[in-house]
Parts: C-alpha cells; structure tokens; sequence
C-alpha cells in the first residue's frame, strides 16, 4: 500500500462515511497545466526528464491554507488549499523545486542529512545547501520562462512569493556573464 493510499485509509471517519482524501479535487488539471509550463523551460524539462526516467511520481495534495510543496525518492508532492486551483505559475515554481530536491536525494553531497547522527551544526549546514540549491533551481526555471518564452506572469508570482530581489540578481548575473562571454 503507498503512502497516499494509507493516509486516506487513515482518514476514513466511521463506517458509514465515505473516505476523505488528500489528493486535491483538480490535482489531473493542475499537474496538466504545471508539466506543460515546466516543460517549455530546459530546467524545467530536465527535471521532467529526470521524473520519468527515475518513476517519480507527482501529486497534489489539499491542505488548510497554505501552497507547499514535500519531495521523496519515488513521489514528489505540490499542495494547495482545498477547494482552490492553484495558480498555474506557482505551481510550476513548486513542482520545480520538489522534483530538484528528489533529485538532490540521488546525490551524495545533497543528500536529506540524518539529523539523529549528525551535529546540528553540520545538519543546518546541509539543509541550507538543499534549500539555496532548490531556490537556484527555480530561479533558474522563473527565468527561463520568462525570458525565453516571455511568460512573465511567472516573475509575477515569484515575487509574490518573497523572490523579487532573488530574481533581479539572478537576471543580472545572467546578463553580466553573457557581456563576458562566459554564457
């Protein structure tokens, strides 16, 4: 039985009500949409590449209140509130850094540390590795899209989420190499 097929098993409210559910109600029209988006990116279609190749397999759950997004080395996971589609960019942006940080886990030096045996320091250290190549990954996704194929409502919802000054910088170091010629 896996993961998803226990927690609604686990959800089940008496034996007269039918099972809830974690998966969200439009989670075929949201994945559609957000594969779709991420594709037209070459980040994004390496890590499409990558799911497939491996078996991953992408959900999205329903929650309370907030969009999230919980990688694993078989099942990547992107969430949003229940009775609300996700908004297609953010989407994107979530199922980007999900499938990175599955990615990671086939690494040795990204690796989700053992926070039992390693000292927190050398853990913290870990986990901000993780999390700064993750946001690098979908930096990279937000301008590729963007820029290559003009979707600029991605910006739009990246800096939404906190990443306007991520994104300039990111915008900038692209533009610097390229006068170089290092690009």
């Amino acid at each position: 039985m896996d993961l998803i097929a226990k927690l609604n098993k686990a959800l089940k409210f008496g034996s007269n009500s039918s099972p809830a559910t974690l998966i969200h109600d439009n989670e075929t029209a949201i994945l559609a949409a957000a594969t779709q988006v991420l594709n037209k990116s070459e980040t994004g279609r390496a890590l499409l590449e990558f799911a497939s190749e491996t078996g991953i397999r992408l959900h999205v759950l329903k929650n309370k209140k907030d969009f999230g997004f919980l990688p694993g080395k078989s099942e990547v996971y992107i969430s949003c509130p229940a009775g609300q589609n996700m908004p297609t960019p953010r989407a994107v942006i979530f199922l980007a850094g999900a499938l990175r940080q599955a990615q990671q886990e086939m690494t040795d030096v990204l690796k989700r540390p053992n926070a039992v045996t390693l000292p927190e320091d050398a853990y913290v250290r870990s986990m901000v590795a993780k999390d700064k190549d993750t946001l690098f990954t979908q930096t990279s996704v937000v301008y590729e899209l963007s820029m290559v194929n003009g979707l600029l409502e991605i910006v739009d919802e990246f800096h939404r989420m906190g990443y306007r000054s991520l994104y300039e910088a990111y915008k900038e170091d692209v533009k610097s190499q390229e006068r170089a010629g290092t690009r």
